[in-house]
């Protein structure tokens, strides 16, 4: 839903965003066209959306794209999922902190790495997380984490890990299959 194009409009002519749960993504025929895309492009379009939203919040967002790495994937999904993330990390930060993206290649695959400095999680409420339906938060189903890894692991054929410290933060490493004309 972050579409690149061009419009006369100027944002005070847009309608406001409204806040997209994970449960409640769509599938429609453009969710599920695979797109070729340099994951450097998409890293950066999250660095232009959500430094502002980060900034109020005293979070420092460093975003390092790396080269050039396609990956062939779900253009909307991977957002949701990206976003979801972002929205985790932000929400572990609520006394503001630093929250570091990056990608890289390593072989045949590129490597995603989201890392914040937020209240982190015990190990088991990490594995609740990552079961599904298990939240520590106000609101929301506790099942964006594991959605997240299901998508990366399951339809991009990826692999995520997820380390955590209690009061140091959490680290998220998501290892996808480079793109096809890579």
């Amino acid at each position: 839903y972050l579409h690149k194009h061009t419009t006369d409009r100027t944002p005070a002519d847009l309608p406001p965003a409204q806040p997209l749960e994970i449960s409640e993504i769509l599938l429609t025929p453009e969710n599920l066209a695979i797109t070729h895309e340099a994951l450097s492009e998409v890293l950066q379009d999250f660095e232009h959306f959500s430094k502002v939203e980060l900034d109020e919040q005293s979070i420092q967002l460093v975003v390092r794209p790396g080269r050039t790495n396609f990956i062939d994937h779900y253009r909307t999904l991977t957002y949701t999922c990206i976003e979801e993330l972002i929205k985790n990390a932000k929400d572990a930060m609520p006394e503001g902190g630093k929250l570091e993206i990056s990608a890289k290649i390593d072989g045949n695959s590129i490597v995603l790495t989201f890392t914040d400095t937020g209240v982190g999680m015990s190990a088991e409420t990490l594995q609740k997380a990552l079961a599904g339906g298990f939240t520590t938060k106000r609101s929301g189903t506790g099942r964006g984490l594991s959605l997240v890894r299901d998508y990366f692991e399951k339809i991009l054929k990826g692999k995520m890990m997820v380390t955590s410290n209690e009061g140091r933060g959490t680290k998220i490493v998501i290892s996808l299959p480079r793109g096809k004309s890579s």
